[in-house]
């Protein structure tokens, strides 16, 4: 009896799978993105601010000053995440920066004939953030030498003693600080944007907040291109192994000094366009010693040593005064009391110790390990369905085959 034979079957024939357009897109956009990383981040970068400032248009005119001073803090902390984050110098000071970048924005304003023109603002940034290099590379050239609670105690003293020797000088309004002029929008401004409802207020809110926002896009651009370039992946080195480090040619107190004036630089921009929209400064407000563990704490939450944590950063700033004024109605703290006054501290280290235990690498963090899981489950379920069981022609080819007679 002849041994029954299973059909002919074509080995040069093997069946391709199937790939979806989304997937094919998705691979095409990774390849776009790796093939021009430079261009992709200035795209990004700017669509991203251009999307902020359009948001500007349908905020509250009460609302936007709150959007412009979470754009500055998120400046700021760009330049903690890079010491931080990037070259792993612990920093509890960088409210100093700010304090002496608006300090100096504020002077040079005041003390200026032109200072209502809008040329001056410029100007004072561009004093600010040399003031604010100067400061880093003074505070850290003798932070090459010390590590871990020594260099935080250090940037604590640094932190306390500036806002006393600001108030010891008397061009500086001593304790009574200054009052800096509003940032008025030009005529044209106005006009393409006025409305018989509304008009020229909406535009004079709108105004300083889209500079702000602006700037801030631009100084996301600029540590954006930082964290990719050269001296970036220096840093990275000198925070994972610094003895890998020197041995491959780094000059460490070097790029750990550098590491300190382009975080002061960062931090003293983001003080002279927070008084752009504040509008006042004192030495004990707004920029004293807990403004700094504030920043470190919107880092932590934001995500250490991402560009996108100091976005979130931002924005968890912006949003805390409703926050703060929902959760004491709703548990009946009066703000006017001492607990009411101290809500934001409290709120603040009530969300680090969270973060700390749900997400220690922040939301950025957080929401990656969410992705990764995810995709994790998405790969394994599409594993499980293109496992198909065996066809029942070659079950019946093998049973016969097993009954058959030699």
């Amino acid at each position: 009896m002849s041994t029954p034979t299973s059909p002919p079957h074509d080995a040069t024939h093997v069946e391709q799978p199937k790939v979806s357009s989304l997937k094919k897109f998705a691979a095409g956009s990774r390849g776009v993105i790796r093939a021009y990383p430079s261009a992709t981040r200035i795209v990004s970068i700017t669509l991203l601010t251009f999307l902020a400032i359009l948001a500007t248009f349908y905020i509250s005119d009460t609302q936007n000053p709150a959007i412009g001073e979470g754009a500055a803090v998120a400046v700021a902390v760009l330049g903690l995440t890079w010491l931080t984050g990037w070259s792993g110098q612990v920093s509890l000071g960088n409210s100093g920066f700010m304090m002496v970048g608006a300090y100096t924005a504020s002077l040079w304003i005041n003390h200026h004939p032109s200072a209502t023109q809008p040329s001056s603002y410029g100007i004072g940034l561009v004093l600010a953030v040399a003031v604010g290099a100067v400061t880093g590379l003074i505070l850290g050239l003798p932070a090459t030498r010390l590590r871990g609670p020594y260099l935080a105690g250090m940037t604590i003293a640094f932190a306390v003693v500036i806002p006393s020797f600001i108030q010891t000088l008397s061009f500086a309004g001593g304790s009574g600080g200054l009052q800096v002029f509003a940032l008025t929008p030009p005529q044209w401004f106005v006009n393409f944007f006025n409305d018989q409802e509304y008009g020229y207020q909406i535009a004079n809110a709108q105004w300083p907040t889209d500079i702000v926002i602006a700037i801030a896009g631009f100084s996301f651009l600029i540590m954006a291109n930082l964290f990719h370039s050269k001296l970036g992946r220096s840093m990275r080195m000198v925070r994972d192994n610094d003895v890998a480090a020197e041995l491959a040619g780094i000059n460490l107190p070097r790029m750990r000094a550098l590491a300190f004036v382009i975080s002061a630089s960062f931090g003293a921009l983001g003080g002279a366009l927070f008084i752009y929209i504040a509008n006042t400064i004192t030495p004990e407000e707004p920029f004293q010693f807990t403004f700094g563990i504030t920043l470190l704490t919107l880092m932590v939450v934001g995500g250490i040593g991402t560009l996108w944590g100091a976005a979130i950063a931002g924005v968890v700033f912006a949003y805390q005064g409703p926050w703060i004024a929902w959760l004491s109605s709703h548990v009946g703290i009066s703000s006017t009391t001492n607990l009411g006054q101290q809500m934001p501290n409290i709120l603040f280290s009530g969300i680090l110790i969270l973060t700390m235990l749900l997400a220690p690498r922040g939301i950025v963090g957080g929401i990656q390990d969410l992705v990764r899981i995810v995709k994790k489950l998405l790969a394994s379920s599409a594993s499980r369905s293109e496992t198909s069981p065996e066809s029942p022609s070659d079950n019946a080819s093998g049973d016969a085959a097993t009954h058959s007679p030699s």
